[in-house]
């Protein structure tokens, strides 16, 4: 039987607004961040700025609260900036209490729907603000890909939820998913919003615009595999909601408030997160540190750390900060990547695929190929590590 809350946000949101005249060719990036954490759309702002703008319409910014930090920053920007820069509030009520909520995809679904609702573009991109792209032309170049092929969505990373693969449907993620405006208006905001639901004779929690991609036509639905164009550290926000809500000590064992507290090193903001100098503390052994914050051992966290911190190498050679902000904050992640043994760990992990080429073969690496497109971080966090055994080997 369908909650309460879902009949509320189906009649909260029932159509689109009306169109008041033809689309432009082109694409709307929209920039859903949290507002309490400016440094968010700084860096979507400094990522974006860096992409050629050839077909690109419009940017939006899309705070989950009132924000005058944010506000002020895209004031400052939109004089240079190369397209339409707005920033778009939530429509009240939902503006004073969206962040409350306690799904972050809801949260996420109402700035994509309040972006949607103004973009005036043939089409519309969901940029994700913990998503780094380092080829200047990603986003046009997605846009002429799916414009020439008349596709409804490109994304560039599978659907985490396996469940539409097993059942013989391939879907790609949000984050930086390029898709028709119309294909968006030919559903409700609600079918698009995280919701239950049955499909092909089974229910189904969907999670934002899988429902309409579910019944899509599988042909206009592709994926690109980018591969080193972008790096996406993923549920950066989420695990910032569920520590801001948690109580005692808090297991940070993908670092992504390690990424949080160096972005905020890099924009020179703060937020409840301590500061990276800070947080080398927590590397101190269990129970001897004040904070509440816990990373890994030295030993269950090298693997992860040398994937994260690979990527995390990359953006801090990229002029998405200022210099002298990159240097130090890499001078500060120092005691990180001693207690991991990144310098280490990090070469055995490059190794890995080196090898391939090195034994005198040709192409993509088998490792590499088995991702199917995916980045390694995401394969690595999409194993089943609560599974994990150990065997003694026989004597």
């Amino acid at each position: 039987m369908p909650s309460i809350g879902s009949y509320y946000w189906r009649l909260r949101f029932p159509a689109w607004p009306r169109l008041t005249g033809r689309l432009e060719e082109g694409y709307t990036v929209l920039v859903p961040v949290p507002g309490d954490l400016p440094a968010f759309a700084e860096l979507a702002l400094s990522v974006l700025r860096k992409q050629t703008a050839g077909y690109r319409v419009a940017t939006f910014v899309i705070p989950d609260q009132p924000s005058s930090a944010i506000r002020q920053l895209v004031r400052r920007a939109r004089p240079t900036w190369p397209d339409e820069l707005t920033l778009v509030a939530l429509p009240p009520p939902e503006l004073w209490f969206a962040h409350k909520l306690r799904s972050v995809s809801r949260i996420h679904w109402l700035q994509v729907t309040a972006g949607l609702g103004k973009v005036h573009s043939t089409h519309a991109v969901l940029h994700d603000a913990d998503l780094f792209l380092f080829d200047p032309c990603v986003l046009d170049d997605q846009y002429v890909l799916a414009r020439d092929r008349g596709l409804s969505c490109l994304g560039v990373s599978p659907v985490w939820d396996g469940w539409y693969k097993a059942s013989g449907r391939d879907l790609v993620a949000t984050w930086e998913m390029l898709a028709s405006v119309d294909w968006f208006r030919s559903f409700s905001p609600a079918q698009h919003g995280p919701h239950d639901g049955e499909i092909w004779g089974e229910r189904h929690t969907f999670d934002t615009t899988l429902y309409p991609q579910a019944v899509t036509e599988q042909r206009l639905i592709a994926r690109t595999s980018i591969g080193d164009k972008i790096a996406h550290f993923n549920y950066v926000v989420s695990t910032y909601r569920h520590f801001q809500r948690s109580r005692g000590r808090f297991p940070d064992h993908n670092f992504r408030l390690l990424l949080i507290s160096t972005l905020l090193e890099l924009f020179g903001t703060t937020c409840e997160v301590p500061p990276l100098a800070a947080l080398a503390q927590c590397l101190a052994p269990r129970g001897s540190s004040t904070s509440r914050i816990e990373f890994p051992t030295s030993e269950a966290g090298s693997m992860s750390y040398a994937r994260f911190r690979t990527d995390l190498s990359a953006v801090l050679s990229s002029p998405f900060a200022p210099a002298p902000e990159r240097a130090r904050a890499t001078r500060l992640l120092k005691p990180f990547d001693d207690h991991y043994q990144w310098a280490q760990v990090g070469a055995r992990t490059a190794e890995q695929t080196s090898d391939w080429a090195a034994e005198g073969n040709s192409g993509t690496d088998p490792i590499t190929t088995s991702w199917e497109g995916d980045a390694e971080y995401q394969v690595v966090a999409n194993l089943p590590w609560a599974d994990l055994q150990a065997i003694d080997p026989p004597q």
